[in-house]
């Protein structure tokens, strides 16, 4: 996942050109994503720097051949380190992008395996939550629900300045 601006991780330098996605075209992205690099920190552009405590279950999924694997790995630690129930895999053999690739069957494995482990982690938390407000609804309505209410916590968040006036240009 894109989770910060900065384009000088491990794993920049060592995936940057050679596997799929380069450190060129993530820079490129970034340019045409959030043109103001002051904005680029803002947590709605980098959520590696959000508060993380309070967010629904997360399943990572990182490539060991990304640009992007060590942002997706320390986002894992930090949702972990925050109290998130969190599920990260690491596919090592993997490039960017490997689980939209339907002849690549480590993708479809991945795949699989990824909707599993959100189903699992909806019921959980589901489940959960049901008997405090969502009693008599189905895991998938009370795992909607839940998502719902987090959305409009974020939504109500107020924006800096400059990112509201980055928005507006738009």
């Amino acid at each position: 996942p894109v989770i910060a601006a900065g384009l000088e991780s491990r794993s920049y330098f060592a995936c940057g050109e050679g596997y799929f996605n380069t450190r060129a075209a993530m820079a490129w992205y970034w340019d045409q994503y959030v043109p103001n690099h002051s904005d680029r920190q803002h947590p709605y552009a980098s959520p590696g720097n959000a508060e993380m405590q309070n967010l629904p279950p997360a399943v990572v999924v990182t490539a060991g051949f990304d640009p992007l694997r060590s942002e997706g790995d320390r986002y894992a630690q930090s949702l972990r380190a925050a109290g998130v129930p969190t599920i990260h895999r690491r596919y090592d053999g993997a490039i960017h992008g490997f689980m939209t690739m339907p002849a690549i069957g480590v993708g479809v494995r991945a795949r699989e395996q990824t909707w599993r482990e959100v189903r699992n982690l909806l019921a959980a938390q589901a489940s959960s939550e049901c008997h405090s407000s969502t009693i008599g609804t189905s895991p998938l309505q009370a795992a909607s629900s839940i998502a719902a209410r987090r959305s409009e916590q974020i939504r109500n968040k107020p924006l800096s300045p400059a990112t509201r006036a980055a928005a507006s240009r738009r």
